[in-house]
């Protein structure tokens, strides 16, 4: 999909130059001149993904071309970033392909490209007044797109107007998807602790079951069913799904999944919108996703601030996660993103040799660990006694508390709770108690 939006940072020397080569190349797009790094980062933020792109030029202020770009590369919410210097050296070009910027031009190239561009475009215009035998109502649209030009009709009374796309706001809450390559890893069980916690924590939490066919968060709470998403589909109030979730949970609501398994993807129009206005009106969203990756996950993938892989450490795990990370990239999430979760970790032992081996893409990833809380927890969870795990002190609810302090801390989220602000420093790894020290407590 071809970015609506490009923002513009440069210099002023140069700003001229880039913002024309910026329109010739980009004939349908809004061209926006933005000078401020810092304010292109916000605003880039606040764009539905795949809409918006970034070109950075000479001289921005304050900082250095490569640094800015990187850093709307790490950010992961621009659709593509471009690099213009004016004679950029190999070294620079290197460090922009370690960095993932999109391309490079200099100068000179880019207003080369541009020139090109218009020509080709001038030349069809000429082709298409030529071309008698074309009706002429379509000889000004040869050149153009399909989405750049709608067709204005005045829609029947069985026609719903399209539902306005939502905006991220300055401060909003964070959106962290938990995600994994194979069933049975331990995600939704992540998920309801991590809610449970952020409630305790005083935030107020949104919870999405996007596990649309088959999806159970609703029973894990003892409710009988959840907020139907298929419902809502040709909803163009999102004020009204908001107001439809089910509370599940003192401060905890949630949405989905689906009442009837094959209306799962008919959801995929409305995830935007829903994500977006739960990230707007609550403290913290957490999203529950299929073993597949389906159009709904993957959408909540682009758009997530964190997106944490789950595996355990049964054969292939690994590989599958890798698998999903790759899947993630390629779907433009951003690597510095991503995090690993490893699912039923012995949080005795510091050298579990499956989680530390070479994963293709994941080298960087950092890692959490959640500890296998025994039989009680999965049966807790699975009589719909989520709540009841709260009174539990086990290494299971000490890990998950830890994993989502950290995530929040690392999202500069974390909330002014004594035990949220002690759980961000703690270790996963916990020394088991010796023989005597066991006597004492039976004592």
């Amino acid at each position: 999909m071809m970015a609506r939006i490009w923002f513009v940072c440069t210099g002023k020397r140069y700003k001229d130059e880039i913002l024309s080569a910026t329109r010739a190349l980009h004939p349908h797009a809004l061209i926006i001149d933005e000078p401020c790094p810092h304010t292109m980062r916000q605003r880039l933020l606040e764009q539905a993904p795949h809409r918006a792109s970034a070109v950075v030029g000479p001289e921005v202020n304050g900082l250095t071309a490569i640094n800015v770009a990187a850093a709307l590369v790490r950010d992961g919410y621009a659709d593509e970033v471009v690099l213009v210097g004016k004679k950029p050296s190999g070294s620079l070009r290197s460090r922009a392909v370690r960095a993932g910027i999109a391309r490079v031009y200099s100068l000179e190239d880019l207003k080369i490209r541009a020139g090109e561009v218009a020509a080709a475009k001038q030349a069809k215009e000429l082709q298409a007044q030529d071309a008698v035998d074309f009706p002429s109502e379509l000889a000004g649209d040869l050149d153009e797109p399909a989405i750049e030009k709608p067709i204005h009709q005045k829609p029947s009374q069985n026609m719903s107007a399209p539902a306005p796309t939502s905006v991220r706001k300055k401060g909003c809450a964070p959106i962290v998807v938990v995600a994994s390559g194979r069933g049975g890893v331990g995600k939704s069980t992540l998920i309801c602790a991590s809610a449970l916690h952020a409630a305790r924590w005083g935030l107020k939490v949104a919870l999405v079951d996007l596990d649309l066919g088959s999806g159970n968060l609703f029973s894990m709470f003892g409710m009988q069913q959840g907020t139907d998403l298929a419902r809502f589909v040709k909803q163009t109030k999102i004020d009204d799904v908001l107001a439809a979730g089910t509370k599940v949970e003192e401060n905890i609501t949630l949405w989905g999944p689906c009442s009837k398994p094959e209306l799962a993807e008919t959801v995929a129009p409305l995830i935007n919108n829903l994500l977006i206005s739960l990230s707007n009106t609550y403290d913290l969203v957490l999203v529950d996703t299929s073993t597949l990756w389906t159009d709904c996950v993957g959408l909540a993938a682009q758009l997530c601030d964190r997106l944490l892989l789950v595996s355990d450490d049964r054969y292939g795990a690994v590989g599958a996660m890798s698998r999903c990370a790759a899947l993630a990239v390629r779907l433009g999430v951003a690597r510095t993103r991503i995090m690993r979760v490893s699912s039923r970790s012995d949080v005795s032992s510091k050298n579990e040799h499956h989680l530390y081996r070479a994963d293709i893409g994941l080298e960087a990833a950092r890692l959490l660990r959640v500890a296998d809380g025994g039989a009680e927890i999965p049966e807790l969870f699975s009589t719909g006694h989520a709540a009841h795990i709260m009174q539990s002190d086990g290494a299971f609810m000490r890990t998950t508390k830890i994993c989502l302090a950290k995530v929040l801390s690392e999202l500069g989220c974390l909330p002014q709770n004594e035990d949220a602000q002690k759980a961000s420093t703690a270790s996963f790894t916990q020394k088991p108690k010796g023989f005597f020290a066991r006597m004492r407590e039976a004592g």
